[in-house]
């Protein structure tokens, strides 16, 4: 009997947020009974820029990586999973609630953001260019955004959009969904629309 493949789905949190945190143990429990080996990317967010989290999570990818690979990232973590996307090459790419913090976003983000995240992350972000990491980047992907969010967050809906458009992907927008993984509604969107196929 030949063995099935098997399929790894890494899961990147959002800013701040840890692997052990319920909102992705539920995650994990969900996606393993789909069949997944799920791997949870435990980044190391204080002091440190995303050049730094991206080389993270693409050492710890290599480390892990299987037969076939997906790549899950929210929010923050979303970035890091379209920046790594050319050098790690996952099958499939889910970016949840994209963050809008680009270089092409950084004209339109709130000062107050800018104070809260930091002047060297700020400079940092000037190194990632969407233009230029989605280009002929064919990685069959799909971006998720939460309906309430979307309405709160301009800077984000036009990101999670516009990027949908650059990798010609399927955008679902989920509604009754705000920013946060953890909501019941955004959670039941990643289980009906991701299995390991």
């Amino acid at each position: 009997m030949t063995k099935k493949a098997t399929i790894s789905l890494f899961v990147i949190p959002g800013f701040k947020e840890k692997v052990q945190h319920k909102q992705y143990r539920l995650l994990k429990q969900t996606f393993s009974k789909k069949g997944f080996q799920v791997e949870m990317v435990p980044i190391h967010w204080d002091r440190r820029v995303m050049t730094e989290w991206v080389t993270e999570f693409e050492q710890f990818f290599a480390k892990y990586r299987g037969v076939k690979n997906y790549v899950l990232g929210f929010s923050y973590g979303a970035m890091i999973a379209l920046a790594s996307a050319k050098r790690v090459h996952p099958d499939k790419l889910f970016l949840c609630s994209l963050s809008p913090y680009f270089n092409e976003d950084l004209p339109k983000i709130p000062v107050r953001w800018k104070k809260f995240i930091g002047k060297r992350r700020v400079q940092d972000f000037k190194k990632f260019r969407v233009a230029e990491i989605t280009k002929e980047t064919k990685i069959p992907t799909t971006v998720f955004l939460g309906e309430v969010e979307a309405k709160k967050f301009s800077t984000l809906e036009y990101r999670c959009r516009e990027t949908a458009k650059h990798l010609k992907a399927s955008l679902i927008t989920i509604p009754g969904a705000p920013h946060d993984i953890g909501n019941a509604h955004y959670q039941q969107a990643l289980d009906t629309h991701i299995a390991p196929r």
